[in-house]
């Protein structure tokens, strides 16, 4: 089935209509079989749970998360994993740098095939707001990571933590990563990650965001390497990093419009690779990265009418997106739709959140059998699942 079309249109017969804009069809059907269920949260003992986020990897969804417990009264990393067929989530712990490693405050994951990378940001023993970004890889699904090196440090004030991602492509011998973070001032910084080098990553200032607190992301186009994504002046801007020699490209428009916080990245570790935006306007817009060059794919309306959105984005099996977004103000929810079906999906209340309570993060990911979120309001979690169609 296409990724945006009904069922009996090829991708190719797709991809040459959508040289212009696309239509947007009728809702459809979430395309999912019962409710969504709540599933055990993890093992948190009370602590604050900031910035969760869920990757699939060898068949069992893994979270990742920057919070304290117990034994770390500083923000820590820990993580935990289960498979489809579980109820309930395995052991959490942190890393075997552990205990060491206290102070994080912002985190981003990405996975291809075996491997895993987490790129984090931490506050420094010196205080004064300086924070550094470091990259740690796990090679054997997550079981052991390598010891984390630094690849940028910077002075943020008393703003505790910025944005930050992270993304995984398969080459054809290994893995490579690249990650982009917002820096002082709202800078963005890109880099490709080189693990054969023992020399620091190059970051390259491809940008500027709003403030520390604005969103940016990168993410894998397999053979097509990496794509950097985030608005500025009333744009979408993109940077590509190349596959094996970690260069980026000059900063590039994807297209006029303002987005706030409604997009998100999605893709397969050897490709595809997708952007799904949304202008305050409500102009939904999706790109595919293919032939080293991002292409329109989808124009319509957002489903939600709502200003202020926030949302993630995850690619099930090559081809479907599925969406999880937030919406704020005095009655927050968080809601989910996806193309499944063959059409954008009506929005779906996935659950209402606590009122008065600051979202900590949230984030969505897709299994062989389900598609999971997860939603954090600093000491509360919580975990739903649907079975997929």
């Amino acid at each position: 089935m296409s990724l945006f079309e009904g069922p009996y249109v090829s991708r190719r017969s797709f991809m040459i209509g959508a040289a212009g804009a696309v239509a947007y069809s009728a809702l459809g059907p979430a395309y999912a079989d019962g409710p969504w269920q709540p599933f055990q949260k993890p093992t948190t003992e009370q602590g604050l749970v900031i910035n969760p986020r869920l990757v699939t990897l060898k068949g069992k969804v893994t979270l990742v998360w920057c919070g304290t417990n117990a034994s770390a009264r500083q923000s820590e990393i820990i993580y935990c994993n289960a498979g489809d067929e579980d109820d309930v989530w395995g052991k959490a712990r942190a890393p075997f740098f552990g205990q060491d490693m206290g102070r994080v405050r912002r985190l981003a994951v990405a996975t291809a095939r075996d491997a895993m990378a987490i790129v984090f940001q931490r506050e420094t023993t010196q205080g004064n707001g300086a924070v550094e970004v470091y990259l740690t890889v796990s090679y054997d699904s997550g079981y052991s990571f390598s010891n984390p090196f630094v690849m940028d440090s910077y002075v943020l004030g008393k703003e505790g933590g910025s944005y930050l991602s992270c993304a995984a492509r398969q080459g054809k011998s290994r893995p490579e990563f690249a990650a982009c973070w917002v820096a002082e001032g709202g800078v963005v910084r890109c880099c490709g990650i080189d693990q054969r080098s023992s020399f620091r990553p190059q970051a390259r200032v491809v940008g500027e965001v709003e403030n520390i607190k604005a969103k940016a992301e990168i993410f894998g186009a397999g053979p097509d390497g990496f794509y950097c994504v985030w608005p500025q002046d009333g744009n979408m801007k993109t940077a590509h990093v190349k596959p094996l020699t970690t260069s980026v490209e000059d900063t590039a428009n994807l297209f006029k419009g303002t987005v706030v916080r409604n997009f998100g990245v999605a893709s397969y570790y050897r490709g595809p690779g997708y952007i799904t935006t949304c202008t305050e306007g409500g102009e939904f817009k999706i790109y595919q990265a293919k032939d080293e060059k991002l292409s329109e794919v989808f124009k319509g309306k957002f489903p939600l009418t709502q200003r202020g959105l926030d949302s993630r984005t995850a690619l099930e099996n090559e081809e479907f997106l599925h969406m999880a977004v937030v919406e704020g103000g005095a009655k927050p929810k968080l809601h989910y739709i996806t193309n499944r079906s063959g059409t954008w999906s009506a929005p779906e209340l996935i659950m209402n959140l606590e009122p008065e309570v600051p979202i900590s993060g949230f984030d969505i990911t897709v299994s062989d059998s389900h598609v999971w979120t997860i939603v954090s309001q600093e000491q509360l979690v919580t975990v739903m699942r649907r079975k997929l169609g």
